[in-house]
């Protein structure tokens, strides 16, 4: 009996063998998709949080984005630097979660890079701009209580999966599986 392995034929004695052969690499696949699914996770909450506190605090008045009467306008970069006072997440930061590097920063990063918009990312999309970019209507009460209950079940899915091991993902999937061909 032959078999492809790593993109060579290799003969191999058994079934039992290609099976020996099989279940491990097949583990480590599930153990990946673990940590990506746990990084997808945390990267929608993190995401949920910001932009939620982002639009309590201009509704609050605590980020004054618009200009009230007998004020001057504010310069992007000075509502950055209130945004990063206030430990919000730059968008570096959230990527660096999907990429395996942590949880959010807290607002890491300085003022400007030198194209006079506040910072800039990867890609060119300026750190805070997942933010800024919001639109008006997502100023609404039934956008902060979308936002609040896409929160909670993207916590709720983080515990879910971080509970499972990546054997318990792999039972759970042949289940499904079995569930279909019946």
């Amino acid at each position: 009996m032959n078999m492809f392995l790593d993109g060579v034929i290799v003969k191999v004695d058994s079934p039992d063998a290609v099976i020996e052969d099989f279940f491990p690499r097949r583990l480590d696949l599930y153990k990946k998709r673990r940590e990506f699914l746990i990084r997808e996770a945390q990267y929608d909450t993190v995401i949920a949080v910001n932009k939620r506190s982002f639009i309590e605090k201009v509704k609050e008045g605590e980020i004054e984005l618009i200009v009230r009467k007998g004020k001057e306008n504010r310069s992007k970069a000075e509502i950055v630097e209130r945004l990063e006072e206030l430990e919000f997440d730059c968008k570096d930061a959230i990527e660096d979660i999907l990429e395996g590097g942590g949880e959010g920063g807290g607002g890491e990063g300085g003022v400007g890079d030198g194209d006079g918009e506040g910072g800039g990312g990867r890609g060119g999309i300026t750190r805070f701009d997942y933010l800024l970019n919001l639109p008006l209507s997502s100023f609404t009460s039934e956008n902060i209580n979308r936002l609040e209950k896409e929160e909670k079940k993207n916590e709720m899915k983080l515990k879910e999966i971080t509970k499972k091991s990546p054997e318990q993902l792999w039972l759970a999937d042949l289940k499904a599986l079995k569930m279909e061909l019946d």
